[in-house]
């Protein structure tokens, strides 16, 4: 049995991203690395584990010109006043992703991050649209309510 995906509020630093219509998180992973020599037994590769990657978050939502977190930088460029500090920041922001049911929190995944990408899509009749691509880095947290 799945669960429907009901609600998720994305925090960069204090700013709340609204209209998000979509995320996804590519997951947790772990560098590989090969100590094949030439005296491997039987010919087999050997590996150790390296160090781990917490991943990337993309979302992406509709685009409203009013909407405080979606409005364009004083330079009148495609980057949103929530992600201007994240994009010129030297450090890295907390990056909060709140997975809700019914309107309850049933667990938060925080971690370091940094925007590595923003950008807006505008079509003829159709919604606009943006896209925002957040590289997490150190360890996350996950918590379940």
């Amino acid at each position: 049995m799945g669960v429907m995906a009901d609600a998720i509020q994305i925090n960069l630093g204090a700013s709340n991203i609204g209209i998000v219509t979509g995320m996804t998180w590519d997951g947790l992973s772990r560098d590989v690395l090969e100590t094949t020599t030439f005296s491997s037994a039987a010919n087999w590769k050997e590996f150790v584990k390296g160090y781990k990657d917490a991943g990337e978050i993309t979302f992406s939502g509709n685009y409203i010109t009013d909407n405080a977190t979606h409005l364009g930088d004083t330079a009148g460029g495609f980057i949103f006043d929530g992600f201007d500090s994240t994009i010129d920041a030297t450090a890295s922001t907390t990056i909060t992703l709140t997975y809700m049911k019914t309107a309850s929190t049933v667990g938060t995944h925080t971690c370091l991050g940094f925007v590595s990408s923003a950008s807006i899509s505008s079509n003829v009749n159709e919604i606009q649209t943006f896209s925002c691509t957040v590289k997490l880095t150190g360890a996350p947290t996950f918590n379940v309510s």
